[in-house]
């Protein structure tokens, strides 16, 4: 909006209250029309954002950023149930060739006229066996390992940060002495 300066002699005012608007200048006028028409426009914008209800605006993006943080939240863990699955997947068929195997043996041992061969074929089962469960436990173990120093690590973190209080964090507040002024 542009200002515009209608020339006045000094000392006498542009207009009073009782002045009525047609009885003013014509510059005077078109003051008051644009000042108007400024009021005007800024009412206009009030009044379409109102109509929009932008206030709801910010409380859907905020509940949408929930949901994503769910749905985040939830392919998290159904990546990690898959990978349990997988993995109890391979561990049961492992356990089902193991089972297999190990009946053979056993049929071996008891009929060996008609499963000895079963003896010859599986000679190393027991060894290859415990050597996997040895590995297993060797990894089970290291897992167990590096959790427990991770978790000394945060604890010896912890311990070693001073520890924040009501006390600590309130400055003293000295009292007056047995002095006196």
């Amino acid at each position: 909006m542009q200002q515009q300066q209608v020339q006045q002699p000094q000392g006498t005012p542009l207009f009073t209250k009782s002045t009525k608007f047609n009885d003013l200048s014509d510059e005077a006028k078109r003051v008051f029309e644009n000042i108007d028409s400024a009021i005007q426009g800024k009412v206009q914008i009030c009044n379409d954002l109102k109509q929009r209800k932008l206030g709801e605006e910010p409380l859907k993006g905020q509940e949408e950023i929930r949901n994503v943080h769910k749905l985040t939240a939830a392919i998290s863990v159904l990546t990690t149930d898959v990978q349990h699955t997988k993995d109890l997947k391979h561990k049961v068929e492992q356990t089902v060739q193991d089972t297999i195997v190990a009946t053979r043996i056993v049929e071996g041992f008891r009929n060996p006229q008609q499963h000895g061969q079963y003896l010859k074929t599986y000679a190393n089962f027991p060894l290859e066996f415990f050597n996997r469960v040895t590995e297993e436990m060797k990894e089970r173990l290291r897992w167990y390992k590096t959790t427990i120093e991770h978790i000394e690590r945060k604890l010896s973190s912890a311990a070693s940060q001073p520890q924040h209080t009501p006390q600590g964090t309130i400055s003293p507040v000295f009292l007056p002495s047995s002095h006196h002024f």
